[in-house]
């Protein structure tokens, strides 16, 4: 993916800004290494995922979605479960 590159890149980009900031406590720091570090391991997932079914990317796009809104206990759930 040509993407893949710069996805990694703006994390490690991300993550040195966050070790230089002087001005962040480190508990502020090591939560957001911390996030960062779980967002990192799941784009990892996706973009595996992706590779390993190209038939994804081939896929025809979505141009109007369907949003599906509901009180809880109205059924919007088995509605999405249906339609999905």
């Amino acid at each position: 993916f040509p993407y893949h590159t710069a996805i990694l890149r703006t994390f490690q980009l991300h993550r040195s800004t966050a070790l230089k900031n002087t001005h962040m406590p480190p508990i502020g720091r090591h939560l957001l290494l911390s996030d960062m570090a779980e967002l990192f391991q799941t784009s990892q997932a996706v973009l595996n995922y992706v590779a390993g079914n190209q038939g994804i990317l081939e896929s025809p796009r979505i141009d109007r979605p369907l949003i599906i809104l509901g009180l809880p206990r109205t059924g919007s759930t088995l509605l999405f479960n249906l339609l999905a």
